[in-house]
């Protein structure tokens, strides 16, 4: 049951989050120009990743107990997050 808590609490931060990210992210110029590489013809907010992040790990660590399994998903959920933000800003090659 725990699980399906931990997952309906993601989902709902994540939906909350995603539009107060995306105003952010205009504001401020965050936000990822098209050019020959891009499929999209309008810029698009580049705080997507950031929202569904927080999203994803706030619950997991809210309420999950501390186990060495939920250590290391979330060492590679931070090594997931930090490759996607040095592509965003960056731009990595494939």
């Amino acid at each position: 049951m725990i699980f399906l808590a931990t997952l309906l609490f993601s989902v709902f931060i994540t939906i909350a989050l995603v539009p107060i990210f995306t105003r952010v992210a205009l504001r401020i110029g965050l936000v990822d120009v098209p050019d020959e590489r891009k499929v999209h013809i309008l810029p698009v907010p580049r705080s997507g990743g950031i929202a569904i992040a927080v999203g994803t790990l706030a619950p997991i660590l809210l309420l999950i107990h501390d186990t060495d399994f939920i250590k290391w998903y979330l060492v590679g959920g931070g090594i997931i997050i930090l490759t996607g933000l040095v592509d965003d800003f960056r731009g990595l090659n494939a």
